[in-house]
């Protein structure tokens, strides 16, 4: 025989309102070139999860996230009482980097190998040891000294930019400033 225990009891559920979602900012445009990081910021401070393309990150519960890759970014917020709420998704778009501008050194004169790799709007830039040589945007630079020169593609449609550097002797027994026909 088995007894039937009837067990009576009174509980009280409590019901909280589902906090405010998170809102995603950044300071800078959704759309990006390749290789770039920014930064996204949310308007919590803490109890925060982060996902990426509904895959959770780990060890990101802080109110800012660097990030680099192409696709959807979300986060959510946890309040004191363990109530959940989650912002509206972030796409973060990549754009890709024009062509790498390599160029070839003939008798101290730098030139694009390539010049059909360009895109249609573009604009280009030499530097020698990392600064600006005014003026120098043609396809070719006669190099006046052994240094480390490098040219700079910019894609004008999308902005984004590319570089090529190289460490170039100089042969102090050519002069490139002087056409070979004269």
């Amino acid at each position: 025989v088995h007894p039937v225990d009837t067990i009576t009891t009174v509980d009280t559920v409590y019901i909280f309102e589902n906090p405010a979602a998170p809102i995603i900012e950044t300071s800078v445009s959704p759309v990006i070139c390749n290789g770039t990081v920014i930064e996204l910021m949310t308007n919590y401070t803490e109890s925060l999860q982060w996902y990426f393309d509904d895959e959770l990150i780990v060890d990101a519960n802080q109110s800012t996230l660097e990030v680099s890759a192409a696709g959807t970014y979300r986060v959510e917020y946890f309040d004191e009482n363990g109530c959940q709420s989650s912002s509206a998704p972030f796409l973060l778009e990549i754009i890709p980097l024009p062509e790498l501008p390599a160029f070839v050194n003939s008798n101290n004169l730098l030139t694009l190998f390539d010049q059909s790799i360009l895109p249609n709007d573009f604009a280009l830039q030499w530097y020698q040891d990392g600064m600006l040589l005014e003026g120098e945007t043609d396809f070719s630079y006669c190099i006046s000294e052994f240094a480390t020169y490098t040219l700079e593609v910019v894609d004008l449609t999308t902005g984004c930019a590319n570089r090529f550097s190289s460490t170039v002797p100089y042969n102090s027994a050519v002069d490139c400033t002087t056409s070979t026909e004269e």
